[in-house]
Order: C-alpha cells, then sequence, then structure tokens
C-alpha cells in the first residue's frame, strides 16, 4: 500500500478525476491532511486516517457508514465532505473534503490574545455555528467539537470533523473514551460512560463558545493535563466561572444560553437545537440597553435568581462529589476487609488441617461479620466497621477498621492505617488496648487486651497523642496476633 507523499496523485470528486497532494496542512489523532488540486487549479483538504482503526471489515465499514451520514449534509456552516474512497487496493481509506484556507477558530482565539472578540462578532460565530451544529445532529453526533475543529472559508466559520471522532477511540483507545471525545470537552454522560444523545454535542458547543466569548476556560484546568482523574472530577462537579463577570457587556441572554449549555445533567440542557436558535434570535446583534424601572426591577430580580441557582448548583456539586467519593472510599475498604478476612481465614484452615479431632467452627452472617466457635474454649466476634478518621501519629490515618473479641469484649481492634492520601488501599494493623499506668483500672484475669468499639475509636488518636486512661500499641503482623488471640481465648475465662 502507498502511503500519501507530496506528489501523489488519487482519484478525485466527481468533476475531478484527478487530485495531486501538495502540502501537508495538518496532523493529528485522526491522521494526516494534504492540501490538493485538481487540474483546474481547485483546492480541496484530503484526509487521510490513521490505519490503525480499520483493522477489520467491520471497523472500515463503521467508519464508510459514519461518512456517507456526513456527506449527506449541506450546510453553509458545515466543511463539505465530497466523497470517501476505501476502493482502491494502493491507497489508504481518505476523504476529499471542502478546502478551508482561513485556519480554525483556536488559531483567531489564540490570534486575539487578551484582547476580547467584539459583541458583534461573538454573536454572529455564534448563530452560525449553532446553525451549522444543528444540521449536523440531523444526522449523526459530532462528538468531537472543541476550537480546533471549526474552520474558516474566508470568514465564515464551519463545524468540521463530526461524525468521525469514534475512530480516534479505536486509534488511541487508552488516552480517550466513549466516542473518542477530546476530554477537556466532554459532557459529563460522556465520562459517566451513560447513552449519547445531541445533548453531549451542546455541552461541547458551550465550552467552545465560553471560549469564544471570553478567550477563558469555563472550569480550572488541573495543573497536569494527563490527569484523567482531574480532568474527570473537573466536568462532574466544578461549576464554570460565570460568563458575565468575566463579560458584563454581554447579553444576559447569551450569558444564561451558555450557562444552560454547560448543565450537567443533560435534561437540563436545552432540548433541541431549535431552542437555542429561539434564544439567539431575542438577543439582536448588540447588548441591552440600560434598565429603568420595572425593567431594572426584573433585571435584578434574573441577575438574584441565577446567582442562587449557581450557589444550589456548586451545593447540589458537592453533595454529588462527596457521596461519590465516600462510595468509592467504601467500595476500597470492603475490598481490603475481605483481603484481610481471607488472611484471618487462612489461620484457622491451617489449624483445622493440623488438628485431627477438634476443628474451628466458622459461621458468617454477612461480610462484615463472622463468628468462631473455639472447640472447649470461647465464641469469638469478627466484626468491621466505619468510624469518624483518627489520626495515629507518623502511623498514618484509618476510617475503618474492627474488632476481634469474645463476649465479655476482650480482644483487639483491627486498623486500615493509610499512610497518605496516594496510600488507596492502606495496610491492616492490630490495636491492643491496655489500661494506663495510672489509670487505676485493671484487666481481667485471662484477658491481655480489651477493643473498642466504632463510637469509641477516637479514645485511640487521644492514647497516641498523650498520657491517657488507656494504654495503645500496634502491631503489624496481623496472623500472629490473631493466632495469639485464638490461643488466650482455648483457655477458660480467669485463666492464663
Amino acid at each position: 500500500m502507498q502511503f500519501p507523499v507530496t506528489g501523489m496523485v488519487i482519484q478525485g470528486p466527481e468533476g475531478s478525476e484527478s487530485l495531486t497532494l501538495q502540502n501537508p496542512i495538518g496532523s493529528g489523532a485522526f491522521g494526516v491532511v494534504f492540501k490538493a488540486v485538481d487540474a483546474d487549479g481547485r483546492s480541496f483538504a484530503v484526509k487521510f486516517p490513521q490505519i490503525v482503526p480499520f483493522s477489520n471489515g467491520t471497523e472500515l465499514q463503521a467508519f464508510l457508514n459514519e461518512v456517507q451520514a456526513a456527506i449527506k449534509i449541506f450546510h453553509p456552516n458545515v466543511l463539505q465532505v465530497f466523497m470517501v474512497s476505501a476502493e482502491f487496493e494502493n491507497t489508504p481509506p481518505y476523504l476529499v473534503l471542502e478546502y478551508a484556507e482561513g485556519g480554525t477558530l483556536l488559531d483567531r482565539l489564540n490570534a486575539a490574545g487578551s484582547e476580547p472578540l467584539s459583541i458583534e462578532i461573538v454573536l454572529d460565530w455564534t448563530n452560525q455555528l449553532v446553525a451549522g451544529i444543528a444540521a449536523i445532529n440531523e444526522k449523526v453526533l459530532h462528538r468531537d467539537l472543541k476550537p480546533d475543529n471549526v474552520l474558516f472559508v474566508g470568514d465564515v466559520p464551519k463545524v468540521s470533523d463530526f461524525g468521525l471522532a469514534k475512530l480516534i477511540g479505536a486509534a488511541t483507545r487508552s488516552k480517550t473514551f466513549k466516542g473518542g471525545q477530546h476530554m477537556y470537552y466532554m459532557a459529563p454522560e460522556g465520562w459517566l460512560g451513560e447513552k449519547n444523545a445531541i445533548q453531549i454535542d451542546m455541552y461541547s458547543m458551550g465550552i467552545v463558545l465560553y471560549e469564544l466569548a471570553s478567550l477563558d476556560f469555563p472550569y480550572i484546568r488541573p495543573s497536569d493535563p494527563s490527569d484523567v482523574h482531574a480532568l474527570r472530577n473537573m466536568h462532574l462537579s466544578q461549576v464554570p466561572k460565570p460568563l458575565r463577570q468575566i463579560r458584563p457587556d454581554l447579553p444576559p441572554k447569551f450569558c444564561d444560553m451558555v450557562s444552560r449549555l454547560l448543565e450537567k445533567r443533560p435534561q437540563d440542557r436545552y432540548q433541541t437545537w431549535g431552542e437555542v436558535e429561539v434564544v439567539l434570535n431575542s438577543i439582536g446583534g448588540e447588548s441591552e440597553p440600560p434598565k429603568s424601572g420595572r425593567r431594572a426591577a426584573i433585571a435584578n430580580l434574573v441577575s438574584t435568581m441565577q446567582e442562587k441557582h449557581e450557589a444550589a448548583t456548586r451545593e447540589e456539586l458537592k453533595r454529588q462529589n462527596a457521596a461519590e467519593q465516600k462510595k468509592l472510599e467504601r467500595t476500597v475498604d470492603q475490598f481490603s476487609r475481605d483481603r484481610l478476612t481471607e488472611r484471618l481465614m487462612q489461620v484457622v484452615k491451617a489449624f483445622n488441617l493440623e488438628s485431627q479431632s477438634v476443628k474451628i467452627d466458622v459461621s458468617s452472617r454477612s461480610p462484615d461479620r463472622q463468628f468462631l466457635k473455639i472447640p472447649y474454649g470461647r465464641k469469638v466476634d469478627i466484626e468491621y466497621f466505619e468510624f469518624d478518621p483518627i489520626e495515629l501519629r507518623d502511623r498514618g490515618s484509618a476510617r475503618y477498621g474492627g474488632a476481634i473479641t469474645d463476649a465479655d469484649g476482650c480482644g483487639f481492634n483491627l486498623l486500615l492505617l493509610r499512610k497518605s492520601d496516594d496510600d488507596i488501599y492502606g495496610e491492616w494493623c492490630v490495636c491492643r488496648i491496655r489500661p494506663g499506668a495510672f489509670s487505676g483500672k485493671a484487666l481481667r484475669p485471662g484477658c491481655s487486651s480489651i477493643a473498642f468499639g466504632p463510637d469509641k475509636m477516637e479514645e485511640i488518636e487521644i492514647s497516641l497523642r498523650a498520657i491517657h486512661v488507656w494504654s495503645v500499641d500496634l502491631y503489624e503482623d496481623v496472623e500472629c496476633e490473631f493466632l495469639q488471640l485464638l490461643q488466650e481465648f482455648t483457655q477458660p475465662k480467669g485463666s492464663l
């Protein structure tokens, strides 16, 4: 197969029997783009996708289906796709597109520097971009809206690369998500793997229009642009910086429209692009004149309600983020719990294999609760629970643990210690609690230490910080301490 190079001649669209590739004009995750001319000197853009996505016939057919849908879209604000070719044995698949000599929207935003675009330009380009994406969404989802994919023919913006982003996902699967969408422009439902509808393009367009109007990004970007978790949280939990504060000269209706496009829940955005166009048509070409009297009062009320909406949204996002974090913590804790239970049961299994005549019986009511019956000894309760986080000096912190005790509370605590926020899974240790030297208390005979319940775990933190009623010792070898406790529990109460 001959790979594309300058000077290569390929089949062109109807009316242009051959195209000659000139210089490359762009490249990226999708592939490489060449400028090309026909025999009459007319210019075209020829896009060669990466070969990787077309490893089998199914993927090639998906590509052809997407492009065939794109070819049927005719709109002055959509970059025209003239043809797709996958029929020539010596040539990789390619698309012939309308040539846009005016660069990208990203180029124009960068060229603006710190000087914001005029309201007239913002509204003009917004109307054209909305009209273009509305035409596209009648046939396909774009899935990869961003300033790089808005091209200019003269001063006319045209949406490009629509319906093709799924191919990026096949070529760069480790760095992209559902639909191959750019992570800075992907809607929350894209991150959550939910079903895509036109609202996913509305969210991306909302970010593009925000940048067009403000020359700024609506969210605080993570310091590490490759931090996928931080990017996900940015879209799921951050509230956009108020556009009205950055550009107070913009029409309030425009700011409200962009804000609604950026709502986290798809159902809170517009349901059709027609609704967006109605809002844009009601704005006009300039910012609204100063208000007085009743109109000013209404405007103030709208502004107040908008601020309350944004505040309520922030609180709801905080709540959702906290609930999501708590769910993640509980899942990780339960995983660590199950691994520890396996380790403890291995000790019991080893005992039962060694003993010919007596066995330790194990029963369970739930993953958080196991019961052991020691022959000629005591009943043992293994229980796991959450508690308010405690700090254990240089040993780390704990929010989850448990207790192994007999009916009188003799035994020890289990603590899942984490030395840092990055220590996701933590390490288990044994915490033995005994009366302090000056407490005036004593353990009953046959009881070497006791355990606290979830409501008294802070006593452990206090005991490690200063002289206290209780003395606390931590041990890393959980299996060894568990075996010693089992040996202790084989003795009748009141003896050692």
